[in-house]
């Protein structure tokens, strides 16, 4: 089966930013996020451990205790419970695919 953001639920729509469900499987949900140039998504914490994969676009990743820069086709995990946040200071939209472990691990 093949899963799309076209035709996926949105789950976040915030200023422009969109997150979209693609799929859930075995405790795991794939989701796209996007962030128009300009964009910010404030540093959060939640309850569950994350990996983004930087699709496209170049950004900066709001952790906890820094700033790291991002491009595509880079892997960043954040723990549960770890603030995590994004900006798109590029000029191309930053695409992200949320790989969301909501099973105990």
């Amino acid at each position: 089966m093949i899963h799309s953001a076209a035709t996926a639920p949105v789950i976040f729509d915030q200023d422009g930013m969109l997150g979209h469900s693609l799929a859930t499987f075995g405790g795991v949900e794939y989701i796209q996020l996007s962030l128009p140039p300009g964009t910010t998504l404030p540093k959060h914490a939640l309850p569950f451990a994350i990996e983004f994969f930087i699709i496209s676009g170049t950004g900066m990743a709001l952790l906890a205790d820094r700033e790291v820069e991002v491009t595509a086709r880079q892997l960043i995990r954040v723990e549960a419970g770890e603030p995590r946040g994004w900006r798109n200071a590029g000029e191309e939209e930053l695409i992200l695919l949320g790989i969301k472990h909501i099973a105990v691990e």
